[in-house]
């Protein structure tokens, strides 16, 4: 038997080490990847086209930019429907400057080359609380540097960059409990590069410190994309789900001239590698992946799947970036369709939506909605 999953994304998925530091990121904080399974796609297609017929839609493909606003009813409806035929569903919501962020604390404060055993997690929550931090308050100098040692890796850029995140924090020394400890985690992963750099050299010893570039078709080098980090949980969360058994699993996306080789490598990367038992616990996810999955590309237009996946991973990418972001009043229909959702979420599980963002933002949503 096979299981079949759609997926599609919502907010800009390029690269977040752009040309020049643009922490708005076009007014598009959030990116979304929402994944559905469907076990007949025909019996999904006729539910959908009565619903369609119900809110006095064509027959034109649904597009969440077009929807969310126009006739957020019809979405609500399609909450309904996915909880009427039990469609599971996982949902990646990631913040864009706390990615960031985050890859500052993982490669140039806390990396995890020389951390040792992780297992019970406590390294982990501190990075998690730096980067926290780090996304309300780190200085716009602070990105340049670190974007500018990501695209022109070199000693000296890096040094520059580990150099500008310590002068941030020596200077909050007196307001910031965890300073000082950051201060002395930076130096010494100066030290840790000095030492990669004695046994492999420069060159080599840079690229530890920085996100690993993927290559897209074109030859151009990509460090931060948001679409690559929620593949890899998407997959580890169906694993868990599935029971290591994703032989059978196929995942159809949405066609990505772009990024579809990007997508394929990730998929093989997580296929190919060992398990390591001393990285942090992830509660919701299994990234020891024994079995194949397929990964197909589809055209969205003929694919009723994709584009419920569309309206899904709009409607998280718009609700939320107008409740936490944009702060804006909203109407209750909205909220409604959030908690239709929200009562198919059970604690611990694979499916359901994974907040990747800052843990003051979790909380508003988290208690709102008593997750």
């Amino acid at each position: 038997m096979s299981y079949n999953y759609y997926l599609d994304e919502s907010g800009n998925s390029g690269d977040l080490i752009g040309k020049k530091v643009d922490l708005t990121f076009g007014n598009q904080p959030i990116f979304t990847l929402a994944c559905i399974g469907v076990s007949n796609e025909e019996v999904l297609s006729k539910h959908v086209n009565e619903l369609k017929v119900k809110h006095k839609l064509d027959d034109a493909e649904l597009k969440s930019s077009e929807l969310y606003f126009s006739n957020p009813k019809f979405l609500l409806d399609i909450a309904k429907l996915i909880s009427n035929l039990r469609l599971p569903i996982l949902v990646e919501l990631v913040d864009k400057k706390y990615c960031i962020t985050t890859g500052i604390v993982n490669h140039q404060i806390w990396t995890p080359h020389f951390t040792g055993d992780e297992s019970n997690g406590e390294i982990q929550y501190i990075r998690n609380e730096l980067a926290d931090y780090m996304s309300a308050n780190l200085t716009s100098e602070c990105y340049e540097f670190f974007f500018d040692s990501c695209k022109n890796p070199s000693e000296k850029n890096l040094i520059k960059s580990m150099d500008t995140l310590s002068s941030f924090f020596k200077s909050k020394s007196n307001s910031v409990d965890f300073a000082e400890l950051t201060v002395s985690s930076i130096e010494e992963t100066i030290d840790d590069y000095r030492l990669f750099k004695s046994n492999v050299g420069e060159n080599e010893a840079v690229k530890k410190f920085i996100p690993i570039p993927d290559s897209m078709k074109n030859g151009k080098a990509i460090h931060l994309l948001p679409h690559v980090h929620s593949i890899f949980s998407v997959i580890g969360r169906l694993n868990k789900y599935h029971l290591k058994e994703l032989g059978n699993v196929i995942l159809h996306h949405d066609k990505q001239e772009e990024f579809d080789d990007v997508l394929i490598y990730s998929k093989e990367v997580l296929e190919n590698s060992e398990p390591d038992v001393k990285t942090p616990p992830v509660f919701n996810s299994d990234y020891d992946v024994t079995s194949n999955l397929n990964l197909k590309f589809v055209d969205s237009e003929r694919s009723t799947g994709i584009q419920i996946a569309d309206l899904v991973a709009g409607y998280f990418n718009r609700y939320i970036n107008g409740l936490l972001y944009k702060e804006v009043e909203i109407d209750a229909v909205y909220h409604d369709i959030f908690m239709q959702f929200r009562n198919d979420f059970h604690p611990m599980s694979p499916l359901g939506v994974n907040f990747v963002i800052p843990k003051s933002k979790q909380q508003i949503i988290f208690s709102k909605f008593k997750f």
